[in-house]
């Protein structure tokens, strides 16, 4: 598949502020990558507006199972360039609301989980993802 425009997709990841760069299917999974749909950074040190990117990495998350299939969810990062010469900072990565920094997962995905877990045991939850969705998860995630 192409690019596809934010209003020709909905977005139910939670996340705020993303924008799709592209679909992909692979073995019957879904592979959906997004950014943020601003064009500039602001470093958490200094409070300087930044527009010069240092590079871009991936950041495969998991989100709630939402086509059956199984899905992908690649956020790509911006490392943005800090252009204060007096901050301490050189660089800094954009943060992307409704997935907590350092997280694998969504926070819709951690509500999921416990909606999941309330009827369930967590062997069982684990099963159920695998399973019907292809979402292979550890049972600490769960």
């Amino acid at each position: 598949m192409g690019k596809v425009s934010k209003k020709e997709l909905p977005l139910p990841f939670g996340l705020r502020g993303i924008r799709v760069m592209g679909i992909t299917e692979f073995h019957g999974s879904l592979a959906i990558r997004v950014e943020k749909d601003i064009d500039f950074g602001i470093c958490p040190h200094c409070g300087v507006l930044s527009q010069q990117v240092n590079d871009r990495h991936v950041h495969e998350v998991i989100d709630r199972p939402v086509f059956e299939p199984g899905m992908s969810l690649q956020i790509v990062k911006r490392r943005w360039k800090c252009i204060n010469d007096f901050c301490c900072a050189v660089t800094f990565t954009e943060e992307v609301g409704g997935l907590p920094r350092g997280c694998k997962h969504t926070v819709l995905f951690q509500k999921y989980l416990y909606q999941l877990s309330r009827h369930m045991t967590l062997s069982g939850v684990k099963r159920h993802l695998a399973e019907a969705y292809r979402c292979p998860v550890s049972v600490a995630s769960v």
